[in-house]
């Protein structure tokens, strides 16, 4: 029983897939054009100075005095570092920052709503 669908090695395609990942790796690095408010980022800026590093952003904290980030600073901070979330939020805490609760928008059902589906918000 032989093999199928296999593609023997080819560098010159190797080399092409290289090019795209280092295209898209690149791009990931430039600045947005940031428009305001974002579902990711909130009203935050994700290429203020402050979201550089890590230790700049805790430095920011430090010196306005706060003890709590919010899920927006960890969503500009992944999106500058490409730094996994829960990594990011696991060294803010270890250097004694504290997460804000995050509070949730209810949707509450309407009376016109579908009766078989308990999640549709529509009044």
């Amino acid at each position: 029983m032989g093999r199928f669908a296999y593609i023997p090695y080819d560098p010159i395609r190797e080399e092409e897939r290289e090019d795209d990942r280092l295209e898209r790796k690149a791009m990931r690095k430039e600045q947005i054009d940031w428009a305001g408010e974002d579902e990711r980022f909130g009203l935050k800026d994700p290429n203020d100075p402050a979201y550089a590093s890590l230790e700049a952003f805790a430095a920011e904290l430090r010196d306005s005095g706060e003890t709590k980030f919010d899920h927006n600073d960890v969503q500009c901070l992944n999106f500058r570092l490409q730094i996994p979330a829960p990594v990011i939020r696991a060294n803010l805490m270890a250097w004694g920052f504290q997460a804000k609760h995050r509070e949730l928008t209810r949707h509450f059902r309407g009376a016109r709503s579908n009766p078989n589906n308990r999640w549709s918000a529509t009044a």
